[in-house]
């Protein structure tokens, strides 16, 4: 009897460290469809949202979800009445420990704008592992995401500062991280290997992202009146999302030498 006991404690702590395992994830709803303006997320068809009305160009804060086993992540209308109304859905399997960004992001309308490189912009999640909250003190570091269905590849550039991300295609991710200074700084958007045709300047206040790590998603349509107009996006670890300003270009550049030297 004894023993059975013994057994029985064992195994109840087993499952007990089983039930325990989590990952970090935080979410960025960054569809521009307008029919997707807000979503609710389930979780394995649970009669309520995980996450209601959540809002495009939103972020949730890190939260902590099960690891180890099968999450069934459904995407449905805001203001849902149930997981009937699911229209997609995505199983995801989460690390122990891990941490990771989800971003929706894409369509659910085939007729609205498509990429000019034939790019898929179907409505889906994109994964990222792993998700960085935090810096070295005196920098932050930068994911970049490019989401604007209907823009070409792009570069993104500092001004005076030669080009920060290279032939960034829509659907894509840096590779990893960009570790920057915590300055203030302009970031000019340009055709992929066209630098010389500046899109858009904004202006990226990282001064106050000082050791922190931070999102920065381009978002919307580019040039189509009546959609959400493209703009970049800085999703923080808490999920505050800031909207980039259009910068006024001053009519003296910042010394190339003098910012470019800062990355390093």
């Amino acid at each position: 009897m004894q023993k059975l006991m013994t057994i029985f404690l064992a195994v109840m702590a087993i499952s007990s460290i089983a039930v325990a395992q989590t990952a970090q994830v935080q979410v960025i709803h960054n569809s521009p469809d307008p029919a997707a303006m807000t979503v609710d997320i389930y979780i394995n068809a649970g009669m309520d949202p995980a996450i209601p009305d959540f809002a495009f160009r939103a972020a949730t804060p890190v939260l902590d979800l099960p690891a180890g086993v099968e999450l069934n992540i459904g995407v449905a209308p805001g203001n849902s009445s149930g997981p009937d109304d699911i229209l997609a859905t995505f199983p995801v399997t989460l690390e122990d420990g891990g941490s990771y960004l989800v971003m929706a992001t894409g369509v659910l309308d085939d007729s609205l704008p498509a990429n000019p490189e034939g790019e898929d912009t179907g409505f889906t999640l994109k994964i990222f592992a792993p998700l960085t909250t935090t810096a070295a003190p005196g920098t932050t570091d930068l994911l970049v995401y490019h989401g604007s269905p209907n823009a070409p590849t792009v570069d993104v550039m500092v001004m005076g500062g030669g080009v920060l991300v290279d032939d960034l295609t829509y659907g894509m991710f840096t590779m990893d991280y960009l570790n920057a200074p915590a300055v203030d700084l302009v970031l000019q958007i340009t055709p992929g290997g066209d630098n010389s045709t500046i899109v858009a300047s904004y202006d990226a206040p990282l001064s106050a992202l000082d050791g922190a790590g931070a999102v920065v998603f381009a978002s919307g349509f580019l040039g189509e009146a009546g959609l959400p107009a493209f703009g970049l996006f800085v999703a923080l670890a808490d999920g505050t999302v800031i909207e980039l300003s259009e910068a006024v270009v001053a009519t003296e550049a910042v010394s190339l030498s003098s910012v470019k030297s800062l990355f390093e």
